[in-house]
Formats: structure tokens, C-alpha cells, sequence
């Protein structure tokens, strides 16, 4: 256990609230300075008022950072001043970690923060029609900062009461995370300029997402170097969380000064509610933008979740936290060429042309990786599982990773887009959950190579879902204007 004295917590406390007001004060001038260089005619001079894509991109950075910041802070709570507590310690081991897990960990903070993501989605997703953007995003932004800071600075006491806070302040934090995912879309989509492909705008504010979920592995391996002492493990973990709080700062001082988007004040409701309850055909495309959505993060999440086994599988166990941070940052890079190629195709070929052959090549890669696994002996053919889970994880950020977040953001009217697109994004967190806690099980009783397997179903599942209840959105068949008509199932 850590060493808990008034002088440590000072010092833990004081260095974490250093480092977040250096961070974002340093990040806001940046952002400040670099934008007056820019000249008038650029989308970022704070001239154009609503036009920058700069904060939908730093919101996305945001919400993985977030995210995926717990797994590697439970790792270093988990271990004794960063040496992983051996299954069989030797004389002068360290026989228990420095924050010991109580049992419920594992499932109810991953619970919580999915909980509280649902909630976030749905809440700011309409909170944005009835407000504006720019109010619910001050909002969501402010749930964020308060989540991330009392991760770090508000868990005290024992190892129950420091797990306890935890789960409650990830809780905040998932609400907030959950609502920039449809303001920080629609704010991009309705900041576009005129003869710019909507589309692709939101798909590279969306592409931050990956490197901010390669973000917290890259500080962690800073935050190795630190010197060992009693009291470093808790300055590690508070260190990842607070540090998620600087680009929702940034965003937020950045919103104070930006204009509401001209395509939402133009279409405006009093009640968006009424406004969706009135036309049902909005709820039957929420069947292709939802349903796609919510079978895709069952793949990626269950895959997410279950990357230690299939690393471990390929590479053997390792205690090493700096090995496990290497592995975990490789693999999650080979996602930027995956999204990127297809942001790329999506002008061209269209967000459902992306979702529909994105899941034939998801379900084809997780085929050909079961197959090598059914025919392997452990420690066989290492190589070629590891170049396959490459391919897999690829094809998980092509396609599909990139048209569930750009389809509810030009699929829907003005009037309830961000209500709608939260609802999208809701029902993905849902399958993201279902992932998350059906895949143990079924790799308990029958393998990881049938974990492979079901994923393969659920992605020919989702092609035929994109096939059949998204309408081909390619540039040649787009409504136009897009921001004054929705693009309805077989119509």
C-alpha cells in the first residue's frame, strides 16, 4: 500500500493541478496564437466565427484520451512502484501491489463510465437541439473537466474508497465524453464552407480519436521515467487522469468565444421532441445509422477488451508495464492508416459503399485469424497471428469506425441532427457494453478462436444491415441542400 501522509498527498495534489493549469493554459495559447497567423480567407481565422474544424478535432482527441485512459491507470495501480506483483513472488518480492483491485473493479468501473457515456449521448445529444451547440457543449466540456479532476484529485483513503470515487467521477466523466460525440460531429458538419465535402469534415474531426487513444500509452511511457518513491504510483495514475482534462479545457475557453451554426439557428424548433415524434421516418433510419453503429462496437470493444489475451497468446504473458504500454501503442497505431484510407475513399464512394464492404473486410480478417488459431499449438505460427490481428485491427478503423460516426451527422435535418445522432451513438455504446461482458464466456468455455467466429457473424450481420437500411449517399445522389433534408430509408 501506498504511504499516506499529509506531506505525500500535498505534494501528489499539488503537482497534478501544476501540470493541468501549465498544460491548459499553455494549450489555449497556442491554439491563440497559431490561428492569428493564419490569414483571413483560412477556415481557423477567428474572423470565419462558426467555420473552424480545429475544436470537433480536439473534442474527439478528448473523448479517447478519456476513455482508454483507465486501462493503463489501472495498471500502474495495480502494480508495486511500477514492477507488476509476481503470481509467485520470491524472497524480497513485493507479495502486493500499491493499489490491490477489490474484486468489482474490473467490471463496475467499465460499467460506469459506459453507463454514464449512454446517458451523456442521449442528454447533450438533445440538449444540443433545445440549447445549441455551443451552450451544450460548454456543458459537456465542463462534465469532462469535472470527471478527469476528481479521478485525480478527490480518490483518498483506503483501496475501497479510492476505487469508489473512481467509478463515480468516471461516471461524470462518461457523460461528458458521451455528449461530445454527437456535438462534436454536427458542429463539424455544420461549420463546413460552402463546395467543402461535409462528409469527409467529420470524418477528420473523427480521426483524432485514434490518436488519442494511442495518447495515454504514450504518457504513460513518460511517466515511467519518473523516479521511484513510495508515493509515484499515485502521482502516476492521477497524473493519466488529470491530464485528460487540458484539450476539454482548451475546447471550453475556445467555445466561449465561438458564434452558434448558422445551419442550426436558421432551423431551429421550440420543441425538437415534438419535431421527431412528428415524422417517424426519422426513427427508421435510426435502424441504419443505429443498428450499423451498435454492431460495430460490439466487434471493436470485444476486440478491445479481449487485445491483452490475444497479444498474450501470441507473445506469452509479460509483467513488464513498460512492454505492455510498446504492445498496447503499436497496436492501436496501425488504426491511422485504416482510418485515413478511409476518409479518403469516402468522397468518392460514399459513407454506406464504407460501411457495408468495411464489414465484409472486418469479417474476413477475424475469419482468417480464427482459422490460424483452430490450427496452432500455443507458441505456433506467432508471426503470422501477429501480422492477422494486425489486418484485424486495420480493418476495425476502416469503414465502418468512420461512416457510424459521419452518417447520423448528415442523415438528419438541422431541427433534431445532434438529438439523433446521440441516440446513433447510444445504441453503438450499447453494443460496445454487449462486447464488453459476452465474449468472456464464450471465450471461458470455447476459446478465443470462438470469440473470432462470433465476430465474424456479427460483421456479415452488419454488412447486410448497411446494405439493406442505408441509402447510397455517394456524391452523384446527394440531396442538396444536405443540411435541409434527411437522408430517409428507401426514399
Amino acid at each position: 500500500m501506498v504511504d499516506w501522509n499529509g506531506t505525500n498527498v500535498a505534494r501528489v495534489a499539488v503537482i497534478a493541478l501544476l501540470v493541468v493549469a501549465v498544460g491548459s493554459a499553455l494549450g489555449y495559447w497556442l491554439w491563440s496564437r497559431l490561428r492569428r497567423r493564419w490569414p483571413a480567407s483560412h477556415p481557423l481565422n477567428p474572423e470565419q466565427g462558426t467555420k473552424s474544424n480545429v475544436i470537433s478535432c480536439i473534442a474527439n482527441l478528448s473523448i479517447q484520451y478519456n476513455l482508454s485512459a483507465a486501462a493503463i491507470a489501472l495498471e500502474f495501480m495495480d502494480s508495486y512502484r511500477d514492477d507488476k506483483v509476481p503470481s509467485s513472488p520470491k524472497p524480497g518480492d513485493p507479495t502486493e501491489s500499491d493499489y490491490p483491485p477489490p474484486g468489482w473493479v474490473s467490471y463496475v468501473l467499465l460499467g460506469t463510465v459506459f453507463a454514464g457515456t449512454v446517458v451523456g449521448m442521449c442528454v447533450m445529444g438533445y440538449l444540443g437541439d433545445v440549447l445549441g451547440r455551443r451552450m451544450a457543449m460548454l456543458v459537456t466540456m465542463a462534465l469532462t473537466v469535472a470527471g478527469s479532476l476528481g479521478s485525480a484529485l478527490f480518490a483518498w483513503g483506503d483501496t475501497q474508497a479510492v476505487y469508489s470515487i473512481i467509478c463515480a467521477c468516471r461516471f461524470i466523466l462518461g457523460m461528458g465524453v458521451g455528449g461530445k460525440y454527437p456535438l462534436s460531429a454536427v458542429t463539424s458538419a455544420e461549420s463546413s464552407v460552402q463546395g467543402e465535402h461535409t462528409s469527409s469534415r467529420v470524418a477528420w474531426a473523427f480521426f483524432w480519436q485514434t490518436p488519442g487513444s494511442m495518447a495515454p500509452y504514450a504518457v504513460a511511457l513518460m511517466l515511467y521515467l519518473l523516479p521511484h518513491a513510495s508515493w509515484i504510483t499515485s502521482l502516476q495514475f492521477r497524473l493519466l487522469f488529470a491530464i485528460g482534462s487540458i484539450p476539454a479545457l482548451v475546447v471550453f475557453f475556445a467555445e466561449l468565444n465561438k458564434k452558434e451554426s448558422e445551419v442550426f439557428q436558421r432551423q431551429r424548433v421550440a420543441s425538437p421532441l415534438r419535431e421527431a415524434l412528428a415524422h417517424p421516418q426519422y426513427f427508421r433510419t435510426l435502424i441504419g445509422t443505429g443498428g450499423s453503429w451498435f454492431l460495430y462496437d460490439i466487434s471493436y470493444y470485444g476486440t478491445a477488451i479481449f487485445t491483452p489475451d490475444i497479444l498474450k497468446a501470441i507473445f506469452g504473458s509479460s509483467d513488464d508495464l513498460v512492454a505492455i504500454s510498446w504492445q498496447s501503442l503499436a497496436v492501436t497505431s496501425l488504426g491511422l492508416p485504416g482510418a485515413i484510407t478511409a476518409i479518403l475513399l469516402l468522397k468518392p464512394r460514399g459513407a454506406k459503399w464504407l460501411s457495408t464492404w468495411g464489414f465484409f473486410l472486418i469479417a474476413l480478417c477475424f475469419a482468417a485469424l480464427a482459422l490460424v488459431f483452430e490450427k496452432s499449438h500455443a507458441g505456433e505460427n506467432n508471426h503470422l497471428k501477429f501480422g492477422l490481428f494486425c489486418l484485424v485491427t486495420f480493418s476495425l478503423n476502416f469503414g465502418p469506425n468512420v461512416s457510424t460516426f459521419v452518417l447520423p451527422a448528415t442523415c438528419y435535418p438541422a431541427n433534431v441532427r445532434s438529438t439523433f445522432h446521440g441516440l446513433s451513438a447510444a445504441l453503438g455504446k450499447i453494443g460496445a457494453v454487449v462486447g464488453t461482458f459476452m465474449y468472456a464466456p464464450i471465450e471461458d468455455k470455447m476459446g478465443i478462436a470462438a470469440v473470432l467466429w462470433v465476430q465474424v457473424g456479427l460483421s456479415l450481420l452488419g454488412m447486410l444491415l448497411s446494405y439493406v437500411c442505408l441509402r447510397d449517399d455517394r456524391p452523384s445522389k446527394e440531396p442538396s441542400p444536405p443540411e435541409d433534408t434527411a437522408r430517409l430509408i428507401n426514399q
